[in-house]
This record gives structure tokens, sequence and C-alpha cells, in this order.
């Protein structure tokens, strides 16, 4: 019965280790998921994921364009870009 109470001891933490490696790993993580995220919306030209990702109070900054201000006019903007 003792070397049963080290393994149900090891059994029982390993699950807080297990989510304490799975959480981000900081503001660079977040950037990187958010990338991806933008680009899988962008590459299936999934206009309400595109727009789902900016705040309400977002600010497109595209070269040689004004920039464009809020995520209603950022979806407007999305919806005249030709397929």
């Amino acid at each position: 019965m003792r070397e049963f109470r080290p393994a149900l001891l090891l059994l029982s933490a390993a699950p807080g280790m297990v989510r304490a490696q799975a959480a981000p790993a900081g503001p660079r993580a977040e950037i990187e998921a958010f990338n991806r995220s933008f680009d899988e919306a962008t590459r299936q030209m999934d206009n309400g994921a595109t727009v789902a990702l900016w705040e309400e109070d977002g600010v497109s900054l595209l070269p040689s364009t004004k920039p464009v201000v809020g995520r209603k006019a950022i979806a407007e903007f999305i919806q005249q870009v030709p397929a």
C-alpha cells in the first residue's frame, strides 16, 4: 500500500502541472495567436471572422489609404474589396 500512495499523489498533481504548461506564454503568444486567426480568416475570405477580430474602436492603417476607424467602417471597407 505504501508504494501506491506516492503514485496517487503524483497523479493527483499531474492535472495542475498540465494546466500550467498549457497557459499562454504571454503577450507574444497572444499576438501570434491573433495573427494566425487573422491570417486564416483572410485566406478563407471569411469577412465575418475577420471583422470579429477587431475591437469596436479599432483602426485599420493600410498603405496609401486614409485610416479606417471603427469595426463598422472596417466591415464596410472589407465588403468593398473584390473577391
